[in-house]
């Protein structure tokens, strides 16, 4: 004779109790994914119990810091600055002909840690100005950008990215405010250096 352990038959469950468990775990897993998951990881509030609770605004941050993340990393890719770079290079900005006498500026000023700064110039459609910017060494985020009141054009971008140094020539594409935007996102303070020449009525800074 051999002893066994095994349960009797009517202690094990039957097939159709095996299969309810089953169904309740995958509908308690897919209740749990769309209320609790979705919209705390990716912002995707289905039901609208994420929005009440505070989980889709904790997934809406995630997912813009995961996206801006990625930005920078690309554009840090792209524009690496060259290893000899000093901080502040003795060149000058780019001259510029044009059929008007071109005015010239400088203006250097520091960002805190996630401190940011606005630099507009009011131009004219079709005016165009040099310009060259550069940091003490640590990229900063920009966003080169324009707007309109008397247009009402609210935002129009040229580039954005994360560079340690950049230079070009800005053409207004419309009358208005015509500048950049930069961020500091490094963990100490960062100073920027912003040279223009050119044709534009006025230069301003807005904190």
């Amino acid at each position: 004779m051999h002893n066994t352990n095994a349960p009797p038959q009517a202690e094990l469950p039957s097939t159709s109790k095996l299969i309810k468990s089953t169904v309740l775990a995958v509908i308690v897993a897919a209740v749990i994914l769309v209320t609790v998951v979705l919209p705390a990881e990716y912002a995707i509030d289905i039901t609208g119990f994420g929005r009440l609770v505070g989980l889709q605004r904790m997934g809406e941050i995630k997912v813009s810091l995961a996206k801006e993340a990625a930005a920078d990393r690309a554009a840090e890719t792209r524009e690496q600055p060259p290893a000899s770079q000093p901080a502040t290079p003795n060149a000058g900005v780019p001259e510029l002909e044009s059929a008007s006498v071109p005015v010239r500026h400088e203006q250097t000023f520091t960002l805190a840690r996630d401190g940011s700064t606005e630099i507009k110039l009011q131009m004219k459609e079709g005016e165009t100005a040099s310009y060259v910017w550069w940091t003490d060494g640590v990229p900063a985020s920009f966003d080169l950008h324009a707007d309109s009141k008397a247009l009402n054009i609210n935002y129009h971008s040229y580039a954005k990215g994360s560079s340690a140094r950049r230079e070009g020539i800005l053409e207004a594409t419309f009358d208005g405010s015509h500048g950049w935007h930069w961020r500091n996102r490094s963990p100490g303070p960062l100073t920027i250096t912003l040279q223009t020449s050119g044709e534009y009525q006025d230069i301003k800074r807005i904190e």
